[in-house]
């Protein structure tokens, strides 16, 4: 299921990747900390949204659905309303 960040293979062969799909690429990974800093005024589901809302542009509407999937996906989604 992964990529290689900055290259396509085509015909076997790696081909190294423009800067600006580069950088679309990265847009898209998500990284998770071992020492993470969550909005302390904010609930889990708050802070789960506040990323793709932020950085990406998706509508609230959206990012709500998807990060309530996402808290039911690892087991959280009776903290959405909790604080960290």
């Amino acid at each position: 299921d992964g990529a290689l960040v900055g290259y396509n293979e085509r015909g076997g062969k790696l081909h190294e990747m423009k800067p600006r799909e580069v950088a679309k690429q990265r847009r898209d990974v998500g990284m998770v900390f071992q020492h993470f800093n969550l909005f302390p005024h904010r609930t889990a589901l708050g802070n789960v949204i506040e990323a793709p809302i932020q950085v990406k542009g998706v509508k609230k509407n959206e990012a709500l659905q998807r990060g309530k999937e996402m808290l039911e996906t690892v087991g959280l989604a009776d903290k959405a309303e909790a604080y960290p």
